[in-house]
């Protein structure tokens, strides 16, 4: 296979499209492996502590907010002389914006930026382990996921080390439904999962015509000696079934995120906000009775979706003082941020979608005035998610006589 050339070097270089392209994962299946070589036969992507713990990739990607900024604090000159792309770019960094539609974890990201930006046709996913120590690998209970298996577990952003325990894994089910979609969005590209941990790869993955297993072997020696890629997986109609079809994740994260103040724009809102505000208030008042301080609250009510019924995680409804007090809004003061966050949320929608109506949303949720907690919250199914943009946006129906209405968000 052909070099790079003078690409296997890194800074702010043109990169070149449709070359290979390497996403580089932390976990423990690329641990020993000479990973550094990939980056002189294709565009190397790699996450969070990678550059200062490894070598300079050709990509750095970071996601969360206290990643980035302990990035853009610690080595400022990184982004103004390499390529780094975050979801929380800082003016003046040279830091990119990740040009997901929506925010995405690291690995996920880097995946998207090289299928869309750099138009590689073959996606290498090394270290992506989406599974941790003794998971279940149960479709049905993506929850369980093991013991942590992160070559950075206990660094700073990280889940802590702590003496005599272990760390949960994370669940897979987010990484699983980012990258269903990405795979959807872009079927001539071809993804390749190389030495799966435990040989498995996400159930709703492995169907794909284009997902591929790989062994980190066949894959050294595919780019040194040019001996054809070994497809591994063994797949059932099963398995193709489960890829193709939509994902009820979808649904119960995009209530998730509307709970939690994310914009959606591979979904609509699937709620009123209305009924987000009444279920925000039950909260803190749960919140506030029980003396839970920064502590979030699963309120004691099911929704009921095409997924079945699940509860409704609220986040803590206070806030930290500057001299470290814990405090919560009154009930005007929470409807007053909870509008101006709505409105943010819903310019960050418009900027995908291109809709000029800011209040658009598709409302699916009733919430009873008389009860004290809601009992019985009926979710219709969003229509299947496709390209940003291309899908109808349903207006809030405003005339529905169980709602109580919001005020229109301040005028900024």
């Amino acid at each position: 296979m052909q070099k790079l050339g003078k690409m296997k070097g890194t800074g702010k270089k043109t990169l070149p499209t449709g070359k290979y392209a390497w996403i580089i994962g932390n976990g423990v299946t690329r641990k020993g492996k000479d990973v550094r070589t990939l980056k002189e036969y294709g565009i190397l992507y790699a996450c969070n502590w990678f550059y200062r713990k490894e070598f300079a990739p050709h990509v750095l990607v970071a996601s969360d907010e206290p990643m980035t900024r302990t990035i853009l604090k610690t080595t400022p000159n990184w982004p103004r002389g390499n390529w780094f792309y975050t979801w929380f770019p800082k003016p003046g960094s040279g830091a990119k914006k990740i040009p997901t539609p929506e925010k995405f974890a690291a690995g996920p990201s880097a995946c998207y930026i090289a299928a869309k930006v750099h138009e590689h046709k073959k996606i290498f996913l090394i270290g992506n382990d989406f599974f941790g120590k003794g998971s279940t690998f149960d479709v049905n209970n993506p929850d369980n996921n093991g013991i942590m298996n992160n070559l950075y577990e206990g660094e700073k952003h990280y889940a802590k080390v702590k003496e005599g325990m272990l760390n949960g894994a994370p669940t897979f089910r987010n990484w699983q439904r980012r990258y269903q979609w990405i795979i959807k969005q872009f079927p001539d590209t071809e993804f390749y999962h190389v030495e799966p941990f435990e040989g498995k790869s996400p159930p709703r993955l492995i169907g794909f015509d284009n997902f591929h297993q790989i062994t980190w072997d066949n894959l050294m020696d595919h780019i040194q000696n040019d001996v054809e890629l070994q497809d591994i997986k063994v797949i059932t109609e099963e398995d193709k079934a489960l890829a193709y079809s939509d994902n009820p994740d979808d649904i119960k994260a995009a209530v998730e995120r509307q709970m939690a103040g994310q914009e959606n724009v591979i979904y609509p809102d699937l709620m009123h906000p209305a009924d987000v505000l009444k279920l925000r208030i039950q909260a803190k008042r749960e919140q506030q009775k029980h003396g839970d301080k920064g502590k979030d609250v699963i309120l004691e009510c099911e929704i009921q979706t095409p997924a079945g019924p699940f509860k409704i995680q609220v986040p803590w409804m206070g806030m930290k003082t500057p001299g470290g007090h814990y405090v919560y809004p009154t009930d005007q003061e929470q409807q007053m941020y909870f509008n101006k966050e709505n409105e943010d949320r819903m310019r960050l929608r418009m900027a995908f979608t291109g809709s000029q109506n800011a209040l658009n949303g598709m409302p699916r949720a009733i919430v009873s005035e008389e009860a004290p907690k809601p009992k019985d919250i009926f979710l219709a199914a969003p229509p299947p998610p496709n390209i940003p943009g291309a899908q109808p946006i349903i207006p809030f129906d405003d005339n529905d006589t169980q709602k109580s209405v919001l005020p229109p968000p301040p005028i900024i």
